[in-house]
């Protein structure tokens, strides 16, 4: 199994690069996408967000995120969003009777979500792209100052991936 999560702050383009890089085909051999923050989105829609990452959608998404992130290490739980992942990778992987799969998680935003990615799938072939580009974040100063926007620690990067240069190739 291969996995490779996308890392980088908010506007970078993780999704837009996943696309471009590691597309899905249905009935076809391409890459399957996860997000730690797509159990989040869903519980949030569910409670009344409209879907728009504005101002008061980026906050609440990141204050919901963060109370399970504080309860799980409270109560020294695996985290939330990390588990919920790997269970449904590991459902992929059962349902399908194969461990040959490609895995492309898009939002890699916390140490602790790749180290349990990394430590559950520890056969697996692992690589952490951080994306980085120039460009104007929309993000209220306070949102951009928020642990979600903060970078993956350099010892879990694999690779530094400077969408500049490669949309100038």
């Amino acid at each position: 199994m291969k996995i490779v999560m996308l890392c980088g702050p908010a506007g970078v383009g993780k999704n837009t690069y996943q696309e471009k890089h590691y597309p899905f085909e249905e009935g076809k051999n391409g890459w399957w996408q996860f997000a730690f923050a797509a159990k989040l989105k869903y519980m949030a829609k569910m409670n009344g967000w409209d879907g728009k990452k504005d101002a008061p959608g980026r906050k609440l998404l990141q204050e919901l995120g963060e109370v399970f992130n504080r309860y799980d290490r409270e109560k020294n739980n695996d985290p939330s969003w990390a588990k919920a992942v790997a269970k449904a990778i590991e459902n992929l992987v059962f349902e399908s009777g194969t461990n040959d799969h490609s895995v492309v998680i898009t939002d890699a935003r916390h140490d602790h979500e790749v180290e349990y990615i990394m430590n559950y799938f520890k056969g697996a072939e692992i690589e952490v792209i951080e994306l980085i580009r120039t460009f104007d974040s929309d993000l209220t100063e306070d949102a951009k100052k928020h642990v979600s926007e903060q970078p993956i620690s350099r010892k879990l990067i694999t690779k530094t991936v400077n969408l500049d240069e490669e949309e100038s190739e």
